[in-house]
This record gives structure tokens, C-alpha cells and sequence, in this order.
């Protein structure tokens, strides 16, 4: 990993993101990294992975500037599926909180 922008641990490894369709495996006790997967969606690489969270055996990254959260899998790097926040943003700003 070049630049962190986001990591997330289970019991076993630490995953990394550095901004790009990547997902890293980092050994917890000396920071190097494992392996890493690909991260794709219909043939097309997800870019710009960011904050990641480890959540009921999925990896959560946010796609950076989105209102997308892509979860994957820490085992082969699959889409797993999407969480979609546009309409919550926009009841957010609907309701006065501007600066989202």
C-alpha cells in the first residue's frame, strides 16, 4: 500500500484500502501485507475504496465522493452487494442539514 485511506480488522488480519479498486490483507502483528484482492462489480474494477469497516464477516468500504457503500468479501474480494445512500442524503438536506 502506497497511502492508507481506510482500515478495518477481524480477529485475524487487518484489511487496507489505499483509494483504488484494491482490497489489502495486512498481518496485524507486522504491518505487511498478505495478499489483496480486486475489488469488481459487473466486470468493472470498484475505484476509490476509503474508510472500511468490518462488519458480521463482510468488509464495508464507503466509495470515496459517493453515496455508495460496497460490501465485500475479506475472503476473495466479491462484491457482495451495495448500499445505496442517496435518498437518505437527500431527506438530510431536505430537512435543512446542508453541508452533507
Amino acid at each position: 500500500m502506497k497511502d492508507g485511506w481506510g482500515l478495518a480488522t477481524d480477529e485475524n488480519a487487518l484489511f487496507g484500502s489505499d483509494r483504488t479498486s484494491t482490497l489489502y490483507l495486512i498481518n496485524r502483528q507486522n504491518f505487511k501485507v498478505m495478499g489483496k484482492h480486486i475489488v469488481t462489480y459487473n466486470g468493472y474494477e470498484v475505484h476509490k475504496l476509503n474508510e472500511l469497516e468490518y462488519i458480521n464477516g463482510e468488509v464495508w468500504a464507503n466509495v470515496w465522493q459517493t453515496d455508495c457503500i460496497a460490501r465485500i468479501s475479506p475472503k476473495d474480494g466479491t462484491l457482495l452487494g451495495w448500499i445505496l445512500l442517496q435518498y437518505s442524503r437527500e431527506n438530510l438536506v431536505r430537512a435543512g442539514n446542508n453541508g452533507i
